[in-house]
């Protein structure tokens, strides 16, 4: 189910979304989510991006009944701390760029955007440049005038070799052009899992490699925060309502057995 099949984007939580959200739940279905601003709220420095105990137990509750995963732009190393406790989730990170374990032409071109950004950025009071091994992301959440910070990045950024730019929010990503992407991860995860449907939950710019992706198998897409320029299918009005979601996903599954799409 693509998202041509709905005429007008609306709330996965209305009365109206409900027979589309229960077709999904009872399906063989993989859950996938990022993670800041969607699982986590997003806060000013990104290592203290925590999920509230009602999202973690409900998460916790979705991993043992449907097949779920993360699928992030944060490295691994960073994601590990947050999740640690939580059992049969499959991660994917860098928004998709570590399937397969990586590639050592991804991490060496890393390591060159970080060596040209650095300088350049380095007198910029809350800019941070981070390695993200097989890409680079430069934060400007904590810059004292952010949109000063951000067009001394887009004029940083300007002229590197092989880079796709993904402005998310307060951050540039720098990912190489040919590296995989969440829409890529998310197909590669549904199809090891063995699932003939997913449903995706995302909050940013990087996601919309998901909501616009072409694929055969039923997908449902929803974003957090609704956005006219998105093509995600759903919205959620806000993060606080992920919740609402993962209740209503526990409790469809458990009201009725999976079956074929």
């Amino acid at each position: 189910m693509a998202r041509g099949d709905w005429t007008i984007v609306r709330s996965v939580l209305a009365k109206a979304s409900a027979p589309v959200l229960a077709r999904f739940a009872t399906a063989n279905t993989l859950l996938a989510f990022d993670y800041d601003g969607t699982l986590a709220p997003l806060v000013a420095k990104p290592a203290a991006a925590r999920m509230r105990a009602p999202t973690r137990a409900l998460l916790a509750r979705l991993s043992h009944i449907y097949p779920c995963a993360i699928v992030t732009g944060r490295a691994r190393v960073d994601l590990a701390p947050l999740i640690r406790g939580l059992d049969g989730l499959t991660v994917v990170a860098n928004h998709g760029g570590d399937l397969h374990g990586g590639s050592a032409v991804f991490e060496r071109q890393a390591r060159h955007w970080l060596a040209q950004l650095s300088p350049r950025l380095q007198g910029w009071d809350g800019v941070v440049v981070e390695n993200k091994k097989l890409g680079v992301a430069i934060h400007y959440r904590a810059a004292r005038h952010p949109q000063r910070a951000l067009a001394a990045i887009r004029e940083a950024v300007a002229d590197l070799a092989n880079a796709r730019l993904i402005s998310g929010k307060t951050v540039i990503d720098v990912v190489p052009t040919n590296a995989p992407n969440k829409g890529s991860a998310l197909e590669h995860i549904r199809a090891e899992q063995g699932c003939d449907a997913a449903l995706y939950v995302g909050d940013d710019e990087t996601d919309e490699d998901v909501f616009s992706l072409a694929t055969s198998a039923p997908l449902l897409t929803i974003r957090v925060g609704r956005k006219p320029a998105s093509k995600a299918a759903f919205y959620l009005h806000g993060q606080l309502d992920i919740d609402d979601l993962l209740e209503r996903l526990v409790a469809l599954r458990g009201a009725a057995t999976t079956s074929p799409w």
